[in-house]
């Protein structure tokens, strides 16, 4: 029975249908079988790759996720990222595009660059808010833009194939007008912040990991001799180096 004070049902007022949000709990959930696609160096990283993979409609999981932010205490954990085996194909195609042989690519002519549209299908107003000399660096700029929940667009690439290896600062990062401010901040906070951490040396990528050595280190100290120095490894080109 309904109080005298509830209005009838047809005197109710309309409004509008909204979309149902969606919240990130409630993202489509995966079945069946997984395979690992790729290994990330860090939540940046794999923050870009698992935006690529929703865009396209493929959810995936984050193994070691909260290891990996132990830093030298998560041992020999790597960030792995997991899609059902069904879109692994597709899924990897994407993970390459996004931190696959960067060093390959090149931005398209201007006439092949996308315009980036409103969900209306308008034209949005954007501004450039930084411009790299290889896309490793642009890759990283995007990352960090994306943790941050800011939307941006990048270029298209193409493989470079049998033209020269092109130079300046060609590779350029835009999101929305408004965002612009903000965006350069969190760009200026990353910069002072990479200076602190490891880089490959031959690929510039941020995927590094310590070489494990406890076992080598351990028989060292018994044989009364030094142990040895730390050594890092690049998880994109394999390349490793000894510590500074």
């Amino acid at each position: 029975m309904s109080r005298s004070s509830d209005p009838p049902r047809e005197q109710l007022p309309d409004h509008p249908t909204r979309p149902p949000v969606v919240l990130a709990y409630h993202s489509p959930p995966i079945i069946g079988p997984t395979l690992t696609i790729g290994t990330v160096g860090n939540e940046a990283e794999a923050q870009l790759v698992s935006d690529a993979l929703a865009d396209a409609g493929i959810p995936c999981l984050l193994l070691n996720r909260h290891s990996t932010s132990l830093g030298a205490f998560a041992g020999n954990a790597v960030l792995k990222i997991q899609v059902e085996e069904s879109r692994a194909a597709a899924a990897r195609k994407i993970f390459d595009s996004v931190l696959g042989p960067a060093e390959d690519l090149e931005p398209a002519d201007d006439a092949d660059q996308p315009t980036p549209l409103d969900k209306t299908g308008q034209p949005l107003a954007v501004e450039v808010v930084g411009s790299y000399d290889n896309p490793t660096l642009l890759f990283d700029a995007a990352a960090s833009l994306g943790a941050a929940r800011v939307q941006y667009f990048l270029p298209a690439l193409v493989p470079r194939g049998d033209r020269a290896l092109g130079s300046g600062k060609r590779f350029l990062l835009r999101v929305e007008a408004e965002d612009a401010p903000r965006a350069r901040t969190i760009l200026k906070e990353m910069e002072a912040e990479e200076r602190s951490e490891p880089r490959c040396p031959q690929c510039s990528s941020w995927r590094v990991t310590i070489v494990p050595r406890g076992v080598q280190n351990l028989l060292r100290f018994i044989t009364a001799r030094s142990a040895l120095p730390e050594e890092l490894e690049c998880l994109r080109c394999h390349h490793r180096w000894t510590a500074s």
